[in-house]
């Protein structure tokens, strides 16, 4: 603005102009504006810094290559309005501005009062199925103001265009994560000029945002850059978040853009040459609106991801591949619903469509279907029928065969469990074992949301549910929506609650200090399993989450799957002798052939 207050009254390094706010960083000047936040039982006025470029624009050459580092500012940047999206594609998806020039990230600062205040940092990682999503809105502010810490989130690129692999050296892949990582650097290397801590910063997510601070969490050359990570609704371990046929994904891409060719370097100088990167995201859909599987995730690389690394989560054998993960405390969980994302009625993840006209007859055939496609995409391996049929028969509605309603929870339950509750206990456990080095959380959200339509069979948090409780927005949406004032203060409650414990946790490791909550969430171990409910009408710790299906996929499923493998190898090696047999009389016969044939030969001539 035009008056300029010389007074240094916020953070280290920064000027205030009337309304807008002047920080000086290694990178130059970068200028934010003040924004008051309606945080109960007012408003609070925090500083936003929206749209800082943290890498130079991937396009051109840059495309399916890792980010390179933005550089310096020759002038003032002015931080004032969020930078494009990332070129992605959803049905019925509301227009954003999307560039392939996409990679800003946004900072929410509290406004201090001093030069020498440190904030805790927390640093979002957005979800969408690696194909959409972005870290462009207001409500993030709210954390901010409501903690009283800096709340960062960014941009990564999407679909083709993150995550897209030749197989080789010329794009092995994971151009997303590496984005999530240089973005993560940036964050270490100037946060402290808004007032931040690079000794406290914890990175958080939701559904593949979830899973990519896992896989930030394993990554070793991560080590330093934040202390904590929160990771709801997903992680590294389970099938959906790593493609195992990318390749055949790559070459169904490049076709629909008549890019054929054989050698990579060529077929990736095709795709640099496409211009229309809308037409990229909307040709980017191969098998997902077909079976729900996944079309672009993270795949092994052998440098951002390794096997070792992901199935060091899963098997409690070694703990040397995760040990950047042990060192930093934890919180993991789930809604309750996870798995109602695949079965509502017109979603492309589920083309048999659910609905209220089908018969108890039609949904067990649905479910009989539906269980090991979707095993197939979440756990990402064909499952034996006899092992489908065990699965089937543990998720069966015997009680009462003739509730629909229970069949499709029964269906819901079992994506839950693999997709998600399974894979999350699993990495849980593994964090938690012989760990000395850090704190273990695990929690269930179970809130029924009460600002969407639900069906019938719904009678709790679906996925996606939990995030307008840990950013505070969950009360405003609800005046929108004429809640009555009753129900609007059971949810800001719940919503008051889930940030403290959360901002907790970015402060100090543990979600109950520095203040104190209504219910002190205990840690998680192998000993005693507890975990945090949550909801409205109850907080409370729990031991042993789903224990009967808990233990149904962790030692029944393994003992049938290794009994399955011995029968197998059994099987091979009892073809192998007896290929050995008929190659021995096989043999035999030749020699008495040859034998006699010489024997011949002789008496003829």
């Amino acid at each position: 603005m035009a008056l300029k207050i010389l007074t240094v009254f916020l953070l280290q390094s920064v000027l205030i102009y009337s309304y807008d706010v002047t920080v000086t960083t290694k990178l130059g000047d970068i200028i934010g504006k003040y924004e008051e936040i309606p945080v109960r039982p007012s408003k609070k006025t925090i500083i936003s810094f929206l749209g800082i470029p943290y890498a130079q624009p991937p396009v051109g050459d840059l495309r399916f290559r890792k980010p390179v580092p933005y550089g310096n500012f020759t002038t003032p940047f002015k931080a004032m309005e969020f930078g494009a999206s990332c070129p992605q594609f959803w049905p019925g998806l509301t227009s954003k501005v999307q560039d392939e020039d996409c990679l800003f990230l946004n900072i929410f600062s509290p406004v201090g009062s001093g030069t020498n205040v440190k904030y805790s940092v927390m640093v979002f990682i957005h979800g969408g199925g690696f194909i959409i999503g972005d870290g462009r809105s207001q409500t993030y502010g709210k954390l901010a103001a409501f903690g009283d810490l800096i709340v960062i989130t960014l941009n990564y690129r999407l679909g083709p265009l993150g995550f897209l692999t030749s197989g080789d050296s010329f794009a092995r892949g994971n151009f997303g994560l590496w984005d999530q990582h240089l973005a993560l650097k940036w964050v270490n290397e100037n946060i402290e000029s808004f007032g931040g801590d690079t000794k406290k910063v914890t990175i958080f997510g939701q559904s593949a945002g979830g899973v990519s601070v896992i896989f930030q969490a394993l990554y070793p050359g991560n080590k330093g850059l934040f202390q904590r990570v929160i990771s709801q609704s997903g992680t590294a371990n389970t099938g959906w978040a790593m493609l195992t046929d990318a390749n055949s994904k790559t070459t169904e891409f490049s076709k629909r853009f008549n890019c054929d060719e054989f050698y990579s370097e060529a077929l990736l100088t095709c795709l640099r040459n496409i211009n229309d990167t809308t037409e990229m995201a909307k040709k980017s859909y191969i098998s997902f609106f077909i079976d729900g599987s996944v079309d672009w995730t993270p795949v092994v690389d052998g440098d951002f991801v390794t096997q070792e690394r992901v199935d060091a989560l899963k098997l409690p054998s070694n703990s040397a591949p995760i040990e950047l993960f042990q060192n930093i405390s934890v919180i993991m969980g789930n809604t309750g619903l996870e798995g109602q994302q695949f079965v509502i009625p017109g979603t492309p993840l589920h083309s048999a469509g659910i609905n209220s006209s089908y018969t108890i007859e039609d949904l067990k055939s649905v479910i009989r279907t539906f269980i090991p496609r979707t095993l197939k995409a979440v756990m990402g391996y064909e499952l034996d029928k006899s092992i489908v049929d065990d699965i089937v028969y543990q998720y069966s509605n015997f009680q009462s065969p003739n509730d629909k309603n229970v069949h499709i929870q029964k269906a819901i339950d079992v994506i839950t469990d693999a997709g998600y509750f399974i894979p999350v206990l699993t990495a849980v456990l593994n964090h938690a074992r012989d760990n000395t080095k850090s704190s273990t959380y695990q929690y269930e959200f179970n809130e029924l949301n009460p600002l969407r339509p639900h069906d019938p069979w719904v009678d709790g948090a679906l996925h996606g549910d939990d995030l307008q409780y840990v950013f505070g927005s969950v009360y405003d949406v609800g005046v929108s929506k004429n809640l009555p004032q009753p129900q609007l203060d059971s949810q800001w409650r719940l919503s008051s609650i889930m940030m403290t414990y959360w901002i907790n946790f970015a402060k100090s490791g543990d979600p109950n200090k520095p203040l104190t909550p209504e219910v002190i969430w205990k840690p998680f171990d192998d000993k005693d399993r507890s975990y945090l409910y949550l909801s409205s009408a109850e907080i409370k710790n729990y031991q042993y989450l789903h224990a009967e299906r808990a233990v149904f996929w962790l030692e029944y499923i393994p003992k049938i799957l290794k009994r399955a493998e011995e029968e197998r190898e059994n099987m091979k090696e009892l073809m192998r002798k007896e290929d050995c047999i008929n190659s021995g009389s096989v043999l035999f016969g030749s020699i008495i052939l040859i034998f006699s044939s010489i024997i011949s030969f002789d008496i003829y001539f």
